[in-house]
């Protein structure tokens, strides 16, 4: 299963790739390929969308260049969601996303962003140092050079956001407290 995701995420960086002269993909555009694989494994509750046509929306908070290149999303499809963008310039419109992005250059702390978010079902993304442990669902993590994550299950479970195992095993940590 994790040669099955690793590919999907090559063939997505691929598409991705800009027409610079080494055709290696900016950090931006590998984030674009992630955030549109992850969203591939996570179901949200029923009532988080209006009708089965209902976009799934993408919220990115103070970054333009993150939006711009997430704008390649724009025609494709999570299941029969097509996608929606929304550069957010500021907490003031969460409601309505099913998956905000915020960058440790934010101005706006991961902190902010959870008590707007609440136990809202939000897939929480971040690469702050401690964005899984301190409340968010999903964490970039750069390792010799390659972008990996951790997962929060608690939180996602919380916010009644399901991770499919496939990507689960593919997590760097999933941090969960047995009971």
């Amino acid at each position: 299963m994790k040669k099955i995701f690793i590919c999907i995420v090559l063939l997505a960086l691929l598409g991705f790739a800009p027409a610079h002269s080494n055709n290696l993909p900016d950090i931006n555009q590998v984030r674009t390929a992630y955030l549109f694989n992850v969203a591939k494994f996570i179901s949200w509750p029923e009532n988080s969308f209006d009708n089965d046509s209902a976009p799934l929306v993408i919220g990115i908070v103070e970054q333009p260049e993150l939006a711009a290149s997430l704008s390649v999303l724009q025609d494709k499809k999570i299941r029969q969601h097509p996608i929606e963008i929304r550069d957010l310039s500021s907490l003031n419109s969460v409601t309505g996303c099913h998956i905000i992005y915020l960058s440790d250059q934010s101005r706006i702390t991961p902190d902010s962003l959870f008590d707007k978010v609440g136990n809202r079902a939000i897939l929480t993304i971040g690469d702050d140092k401690s964005f899984a442990r301190e409340g968010g669902i999903l964490q970039f993590v750069t390792i010799r050079g390659r972008l990996r994550f951790i997962v929060n299950l608690d939180v996602a479970k919380r916010q009644q956001i399901s991770i499919d195992s496939q990507l689960l095993a593919l997590a760097l940590e999933v941090i969960e407290v047995r009971k």
